[in-house]
């Protein structure tokens, strides 16, 4: 059959044209006829298998690579001979080697360099993690399902130039008009100040035998409904210059976009009338400017918690807000109040997702049913535990709920990482992969416990998962001393990186300015409160007391530098922790043959190594059983006395065949 055979047979189904208004749909069906039709007559293309490539290539595996194929070629064309003498074959088996020597030496070197980029990197360093984490993940779903992407607004390139611009013009006035209470993306600050307020007021209510209520407020896409008219209004009662406001004005004026899909455009442009663009150079702060009324408000009602005389109602971390008050009546007029701003400025909060969660600081609460506090004549849900800003608040233990989630998210972590070599014997070398649990894991499960202080269980619960952790990348058994696990990885028990981080967040505090909230709390808490206290401050005075840092109160009035301060608690902790694993390696008799050599921040020498070949990797973990495990030395030493005694005696029945006696009795050892 042939093409003009099979157009006849479906052009006499086609119905004809009564209306202009069908001759897009004819020409259509014509053009389906005929790509149709050349699809059954053109022979088809068979697709043959893809090759693997290789996964290395430079210049001079290329020319090996050649010299290869030529010689298979060569060979082919001499019958295929199968002599073992044969030129040809040898010519062809010595390419093929040459060329795997080449691959495994540039393997080799890639390991090496991706090593010594792992030595090197931070836990700031994502583009590194990323690229790690890419190794062990699969398919990521159906390519053809719209779910399993998330939209990116890709900004022009002129227009970023244009937001940093403003935000170095501008950003000192956007601070000075900033309510203390706001957190969220500011220079000098961190977001987790915000949950050390919610903290702070918790413990001052255990000392006042007080309740604790709060409220979590979620807006729904918060910075997509920032209305453009209210926005310009605040910039100019801030004081913004005229040529900024009309520069972000232009912005945001009838800006349009459209949507990228597998290399097409769509045709059609959208307008975005408005909000702000997510992950623009100055849109945080624009949000901020656009939210500000509501905290000035909330802390000018006089309702919600006080520290003393210091009001600390609603911490906020960008669009993130808690509202907290010892009182349940006044925490629903603040909910009032933020709804009367978000039904003014235009944007939603969600009832179903904000929601408010008593937590238990004394004896006597009030009981509170389901229904009591209300968003906008909808009953706002009572819960028992809700994250905020990464730490899970609980109603009795917050600090237990944020380690165990803290324990699963460092878990997940490791699993992804594990692609890259994070594991036993068969992964990186040992200094390698305590550099990546160092950079990736330890920042993760470590998190929101400078502001929790674990102590008692919970410090022992997450401890023992750590030292878990160790054991297991180091290919150590479970039952090792404690004290061989930190000698060997050079890291720090996990209760001093805790400490670390609590007393670096008091350095942040004493170098913030004296008008801002957690100084002010912090001179309070310090002055006021006595041992027995429940203050986070009182908690921060015992620390820095084991580590002999005594008078913290005087670091307030002369605040050091960070590097100034990072240096001086490193080598107080450090000190201690130094002399405190030395100690107590003394009373481990299992570890009598390790070197007591413990230098933080490295490795043991015993797991240093300069290759990044497996196999020297895998002897490293022998090195460590010798070291941790007496019974596995003496077993291999007593395994030596035997293979000599045997030798001796098979020599002597060497030198003395013929009495059978001797070699029946050796037989009957062996038995």
């Amino acid at each position: 059959m042939n093409i003009k055979t099979l157009i006849d047979d479906k052009l006499e189904k086609i119905k004809p044209i009564s209306e202009k208004l069908n001759l897009d749909q004819a020409f259509d069906e014509l053009n389906k006829i005929l790509s149709d039709t050349t699809s059954k007559i053109a022979p088809r293309k068979q697709k043959g298998k893809k090759k693997k490539k290789l996964p290395v290539m430079n210049d001079e595996i290329l020319h090996a690579v050649k010299r290869k194929k030529t010689a298979f070629y060569i060979w082919k064309q001499q019958g295929r001979p199968k002599e073992p003498g044969n030129f040809y074959l040898k010519e062809k088996t010595i390419t093929t080697y040459d060329l795997r020597t080449l691959c495994r030496k540039e393997q080799a070197l890639e390991r090496i360099n991706t090593r010594q980029q792992i030595l090197d990197a931070k836990s700031s360093d994502t583009t590194l993690f990323y690229k790690l984490i890419r190794k062990q993940r699969g398919k990521m779903g159906d390519i053809k399902n719209a779910k399993n992407y998330r939209g990116i607004t890709i900004t022009p390139t002129y227009s970023k130039i244009i937001e940093i611009i403003i935000k170095g013009r501008e950003n000192n006035k956007i601070l000075e008009h900033q309510n203390p209470l706001q957190k969220g993306f500011t220079a000098k600050s961190t977001p987790l100040l915000c949950e050390l307020f919610i903290e702070e007021f918790e413990r001052e209510n255990k000392d006042l035998k007080l309740p604790t209520y709060v409220a979590l407020l979620d807006g729904k896409s918060a910075f997509d409904v920032v209305v453009h008219k209210n926005l310009i209004r605040r910039l100019f009662q801030i004081g913004f210059s005229q040529q900024s406001i009309l520069l972000i004005s232009n912005l945001y004026e009838n800006a349009t976009s459209c949507v990228k899909w597998g290399n097409t455009m769509s045709n059609r442009l959208f307008n975005i009338e408005q909000g702000v663009r997510q992950g623009g150079a100055i849109s945080a702060d624009l949000y901020k400017v656009y939210i500000n009324p509501l905290l000035q408000i909330l802390s000018n009602s006089g309702l919600g918690a006080k520290i003393g005389n210091i009001n600390c109602c609603a911490p906020t971390c960008a669009d993130d807000i808690a509202l907290i008050s010892n009182n349940p009546f006044e925490l629903q007029n603040m909910i009032n109040l933020a709804v009367d701003f978000s039904q003014r400025e235009g944007y939603l909060l969600q009832p179903q997702k904000s929601v408010v969660l008593p937590i238990k600081t004394c004896n006597k609460m009030l009981d509170v049913e389901q229904g009591f506090w209300k968003l906008k004549n909808i009953d706002m849900p009572i819960v028992q535990d809700s994250s905020h800003i990464g730490i899970k608040k609980s109603q009795k233990d917050s600090t237990n709920a944020t380690i165990t989630e803290n324990i699963k998210k460092a878990r997940r972590s490791m699993y992804s990482l594990m692609g890259a070599g994070l594991h036993g014997e068969n992964g990186l070398d040992p200094e390698t992969v305590v550099s990546l649990f160092r950079t990736y894991i330890l920042p993760v499960l470590t998190y929101g416990l400078e502001v929790l202080i674990p102590t008692g269980k919970n410090l022992d619960l997450i401890q023992q998962q750590h030292k878990r952790w160790i054991k297991q990348i180091l290919s150590l058994k479970l039952n090792v001393a404690d004290p061989a696990v930190y000698m060997l990885s050079g890291l720090l028990p996990l209760e001093a990186e805790i400490h670390i981080k609590i007393i670096t967040l008091f350095g942040n505090i004493t170098r913030s300015e004296r008008s801002s909230l957690e100084w002010r709390i912090a001179e309070r808490q310090l002055q006021i409160k006595t041992y027995s206290s429940n203050s986070w401050f009182i908690d921060l005075k015992k620390i820095c007391g084991k580590y002999d840092i005594i008078e913290i109160e005087q670091y307030l009035d002369k605040p050091l530098t960070k590097i100034e301060w990072k240096r001086f608690i490193t080598k107080k902790i450090h000190k201690y922790w130094e002399s405190d694993i030395k100690t107590k390696m003394k009373g481990y008799s299992t570890l009598k043959y390790l070197n007591c050599e413990y230098d933080i921040g490295r490795i043991h020498p015993l797991l240093k190594t300069t290759s990044a070949n497996i196999t020297e990797i895998k002897k490293l973990s022998i090195c460590t059983k010798f070291v941790t495990e007496p019974t596995y030395y003496n077993l291999i030493k007593r395994s030596i006395q035997t293979m000599q005694q045997i030798r001796c005696v098979d020599s002597v029945i060497k030198l003395t065949k013929p009495l059978n006696i001797l070699s029946y009795c050796v037989k009957q050892l062996h038995k």
